[in-house]
């Protein structure tokens, strides 16, 4: 009887490991703003609420929108080429990454090699594109 309970106890701990790996693997997939831009989506979305607001905004901010939106566009465009590279030829994907990653002077060289294994053994192309992308942004 008490090894029944013992094993039955096991069991749930084991469960309960289970779980946690997977809430982490799926935290870790969330594609999570940085600060700044969450910072610019909010106040975009106050502008773009009140009526006033939208009024005062002159040529300037339409312009920096439409800069901002060239910008992403370009970045959107360099990550496909480089997953493009990547996938015609995978056995040269550290250094189309470690490429990639020279574009972001501030981050340390051991950090870009922590980055660089973290973006190495990730398989799916889409959630690399992710990664990719939050790093640009982040480091931007």
């Amino acid at each position: 009887m008490e090894i029944e309970k013992k094993d039955k106890i096991l069991n749930m701990i084991e469960d309960l490991e289970k779980k946690n790996l997977e809430i982490k693997k799926f935290i870790s997939s969330l594609n999570i703003l940085s600060r700044d831009d969450l910072l610019k989506e909010i106040s975009l979305d106050i502008i773009e609420k009140n009526e006033i607001l939208k009024g005062m905004i002159d040529s300037k901010d339409k312009r920096f929108k439409i800069e901002e939106s060239e910008e992403t566009n370009l970045l959107q465009s360099t990550i496909e080429s480089l997953l493009s590279k990547i996938e015609n030829n995978p056995s040269k994907k550290v250094i189309y990454l470690k490429e990639y990653l020279e574009n972001f002077k501030e981050i340390s060289e051991n950090d870009r090699k922590v980055i660089l294994q973290s973006l190495k053994d990730e398989n799916n192309k889409k959630k690399l594109e992710e990664r990719m992308i939050s790093l640009a942004n982040i480091f931007k």
